[in-house]
C-alpha cells in the first residue's frame, strides 16, 4: 500500500515539475513568465476580516529539489483586502510572484462568508483566464476557512491535492456532493435558485488532525440557509439521481438485532411530475442494485428468502429517509434544493411558466410519492456468517 502512495507522489511531484519545465522553456507564448515571477496555487481559503473585508490564505507548491529527488511543499501566503481581488493583488507585495491559477483545486468558503453571500467572493475567480472551471468548492465548518490548512495531508504532500482527491472518489462513499466551481455558479444563477455544497471539518485521528468531508451546506439566494448531514445528504444524492456508490446501513435489520451493509452499485432515480386536478405532484421512482457487504451476526440474509425480507427492510427505510429529507427540505428549510422545479420546467414547460413566480410557495406544499426498488444482487459474502457456539 505504502508503494502504491509513493508512486502515487512521485508523479504529482513529476507533474508538476514537467509543468514548471514547460514554463520555462515554452518562450513563445504570449503568457509567457519567468518561473520565478509565479506561485503555483494549489487551493484557496476565504474569510470575513472585521466588518468590510476579507482575509484570503493561498496554499502554493513549492518545488524542493536535492540530490536524490523532488518533492513538494506547501507555502501559505495571506492577505487582507476590502475585495478578494484586492487581497490576491496585494500578495505580490508579500510573495513578490504573481499567482497562478491553473493548477488550483480548491476554494474553501468560511461560514461568515457564505451567510453574507458567496457569489461575490469567487466572482474574480471564475473570471480568472488561468482558473479551471472543475475547481471544487466546499464550505469549512470550522471557525474559519483558513484553519482547514491546519491539517497536515496523510497521502499527498499537499493538502489541496489530496481534498482534490477525496471529492473525485465522492461516487465511492456517497456521504457529500461533488460541486465543481462552473456548476456552482450556474446553480445559483437566478434570485430564488438554491443549491447545495459539501462541508469540510477537521477531526482528530491517531492523534493527528486531518481533514474529513462530510454533509452539505444549502445555499439559497446566494447565502447560507441551513446544513444536511451524512443521512440527508445521501438522501438528496439518491433523489437527484447522483447516487453511484457508497455503504448503506441497516440497523436491526429484518426485526432481528443484527446490522448489515449493502454495497451500493448500481441506481437509476426518475422524477416523474404530473396533474392532478391542475395541480402538479411528484412521482420519485428509484431502482438500486446492492450486494450484501456485512452480516454483523449470525442470520441467513443470503437465501432467497433471507434476501427478499434484507430487500423489504431496506426499501422502508430508504423510502422513510427520502421522505423525512422531503419534509425538511419543504417544512423546515422551504426550499427546493432538491431540485423537483427543475424537472417540472423540463417535461412540462408550460405549467412550468405559469407557476414558476409562485414555485417558492407550491413547493412548500407539493405532494410527492416515493416508491423503492432494492435488488440484491450477490454477497461480498463467500459463506453463511460464522456461528459461535455457547
Amino acid at each position: 500500500m505504502n508503494g502504491l502512495i509513493n508512486v502515487k507522489k512521485s508523479r504529482q511531484v513529476s507533474l508538476i515539475a514537467l509543468m514548471i519545465i514547460c514554463t520555462c522553456f515554452l518562450t513563445g507564448c504570449w503568457n509567457y513568465r519567468e518561473i520565478e515571477q509565479l506561485a503555483i496555487v494549489s487551493g484557496v481559503a476565504i474569510d470575513k476580516n472585521g466588518e468590510d473585508k476579507v482575509l484570503v490564505t493561498i496554499e502554493t507548491v513549492s518545488v524542493q529539489q536535492d540530490q536524490k529527488q523532488s518533492t513538494l511543499k506547501p507555502v501559505y501566503i495571506q492577505s487582507v483586502g476590502i475585495t478578494f481581488f484586492g487581497a490576491i493583488r496585494s500578495m505580490i507585495a508579500v510573495e513578490g510572484k504573481r499567482l497562478y491559477w491553473s493548477h488550483a483545486k480548491v476554494a474553501i468558503i468560511s461560514e461568515e462568508i457564505a451567510k453574507e453571500g458567496i457569489s461575490s467572493v469567487l466572482d474574480f475567480i471564475s473570471r480568472d483566464a488561468e482558473v479551471r472551471e472543475d475547481m471544487w468548492v466546499l464550505l469549512s465548518r470550522e471557525k474559519s476557512a483558513r484553519e482547514i490548512f491546519n491539517s497536515k495531508p496523510e497521502f499527498e504532500s499537499i493538502l489541496s491535492f489530496q481534498i482534490d482527491n477525496t471529492m473525485r472518489a465522492q461516487e465511492s462513499v456517497s456521504r457529500y456532493p461533488a460541486v465543481e466551481l462552473y456548476e456552482f455558479l450556474d446553480n445559483i444563477g437566478s434570485k430564488e435558485a438554491s443549491t447545495t455544497i459539501p462541508t469540510i471539518k477537521l477531526i482528530e485521528n491517531r492523534g493527528k488532525t486531518e481533514v474529513y468531508i462530510t454533509g452539505a451546506a444549502i445555499i439559497k439566494k446566494n447565502k447560507l440557509l441551513g446544513y444536511l448531514g451524512e443521512t440527508d445528504t445521501r438522501s438528496m444524492l439518491w433523489v437527484q439521481n447522483k447516487l453511484k456508490g457508497g455503504i448503506y446501513p441497516i440497523k436491526d435489520a429484518a426485526d432481528t438485532q443484527i446490522n448489515v451493509a449493502l454495497e451500493i452499485f448500481k441506481n437509476k432515480t426518475r422524477i416523474k411530475p404530473e396533474l392532478r386536478d391542475g395541480v402538479p405532484i411528484i412521482k420519485i421512482n428509484i431502482l438500486t442494485d446492492v450486494n450484501i457487504g456485512e452480516i454483523m451476526g449470525y442470520e441467513d440474509f443470503i437465501s432467497e428468502k433471507g434476501r427478499s425480507l434484507l430487500e423489504k427492510d431496506a426499501e422502508a427505510q430508504i423510502k422513510k429517509d427520502i421522505e423525512d429529507l422531503i419534509e425538511k427540505a419543504q417544512k423546515e428549510y422551504k426550499t427546493d434544493f432538491l431540485g423537483f422545479g427543475e424537472s417540472i420546467k423540463r417535461s412540462m414547460p408550460n405549467v412550468w411558466r405559469s407557476i414558476e413566480k409562485e414555485w417558492n410557495e407550491i413547493f412548500m406544499d407539493i405532494e410527492t410519492s416515493v416508491e423503492v426498488d432494492i435488488s440484491i444482487k450477490g454477497s461480498a459474502i463467500k459463506s453463511k456468517p460464522i456461528k459461535v457456539g455457547d
